[in-house]
């Protein structure tokens, strides 16, 4: 393999690597507008373990402008290994512009540390989308990174208008039946500081039994991860209580400047209540009313779940954005790296679309 020659830190750049502890990345996560639920701390040591986080700080002239979080694995005693970043890197800091040179600088730290000092596969997956996407990209690929379209598609509600005018561009049916459920005699209660947290994971646990899906348990885990952040950066839960019993609950991400749901469950007795349309459109209030750009209402298949993909597009209504992420950029100067890795990326994508097939055969029963 043909080894690319990159580029070195423009002046003034320095970067750190595994030199931060939690609390202090959770402090940093707040000064940027790009910064996610999947790049704290919590999110990373749950899900991954912490021993396999690895955290890059990049500085200019010592102020702090750049961020990441990394899932690595090496296999041991051999130079192999790789290092996994998504939803990131994070580099758009509050009241301050865009600046491609920001972002071309760290990925040039990230191939430093990564790919020519521990000779890992670098896979970056900003999971993103941009107006200027061309531009962006066009930066990964100067900086000698391989690029991939994303197959997801999500859809996007754009937060920009008015609540008036967010309302009265939504689907017609969506909008008939957030009227009706208004109407409902039902309660709902905030919580967030997570100390209905257990109430929560059994709300999701009783929905997966009674749809009998097989899934990979993420809402239980983003519950889980929950407990463990500061109040700051806890996801704003909200319970509907419905004939004197909490039936449903749906929780969403209060950080950086993207709305991202999180967690929605229904219990047995949730069905009278109408409570996804009540939760969505306070959902939207909260993030309109605080400064909220837009909502990724997360990804859609019109094939494999048309009512899943028509109840978002009555969300996000004529507005909405449709888009796939942004894609997918590979690194990496080392054949036994890069062949390990992929390798294994394969398998597991196989073992996630046999569930997927689980899943659909047992919805048609």
């Amino acid at each position: 393999m043909e080894l690319m020659v990159m580029r070195q830190l423009d002046e003034g750049y320095t970067y750190q690597v595994d030199n931060i502890d939690k609390n202090a990345w959770h402090n940093l996560l707040g000064k940027f507008n790009d910064s996610s639920f999947y790049q704290t701390w919590s999110y990373g040591a749950i899900s991954w373990e912490k021993e396999s986080l690895s955290h890059l700080i990049l500085r200019k002239n010592d102020e702090i402008i750049s961020i990441a979080q990394l899932r690595t694995a090496k296999l041991p005693l051999m130079p192999i290994g790789f290092a996994y970043l998504s939803w990131g890197p994070i580099w758009r800091k509050k009241g301050g512009k865009n600046d491609y040179e920001i972002l071309r600088n760290m990925l040039r730290a990230l191939y430093s540390e990564y790919v020519k000092k521990r000779l890992y596969l670098l896979r970056i997956i900003p999971k993103q989308i941009h107006d200027n996407e061309d531009a962006i990209i066009g930066v990964y690929k100067d900086e000698g990174f391989s690029w991939l379209p994303d197959p997801q598609k999500t859809i996007y509600v754009d937060l920009t208008p008015s609540l008036d005018e967010i309302r009265k561009n939504m689907g017609s049916g969506w909008k008939k039946t957030l009227r009706r459920s208004m109407n409902i005699d039902m309660d709902l209660i905030e919580d967030d500081e997570a100390s209905l947290n257990d109430t929560a994971i059994s709300l999701v646990r009783e929905m997966k039994k009674r749809k009998g899906f097989a899934d990979f348990g993420s809402m239980e885990n983003n519950l889980i991860i929950n407990n463990d952040l500061p109040n700051e950066l806890k996801m704003k839960l909200v319970f509907c209580k419905f004939e004197n019993e909490l039936v449903a609950v749906f929780g969403w991400s209060k950080i950086g400047e993207t709305g991202i749901p999180l967690v929605s469950a229904t219990g047995n007795n949730a069905s009278k209540s109408l409570a996804p349309h009540r939760f969505y459109w306070k959902m939207i209030e909260y993030y309109k009313n605080n400064g909220f750009r837009k909502c990724d209402l997360g990804g859609i298949n019109k094939k494999n779940n048309p009512g899943g993909y028509q109840f978002k597009a009555g969300v996000a209504g004529a507005t909405r954005i449709e888009k796939n992420y942004i894609g997918q950029f590979d690194l990496c100067e080392n054949y036994f790296s890069s062949f390990c890795f992929k390798t294994g990326m394969s398998f597991r994508q196989h073992c996630r679309s046999l569930l997927a097939k689980v899943n659909r055969m047992k919805s048609y029963r």
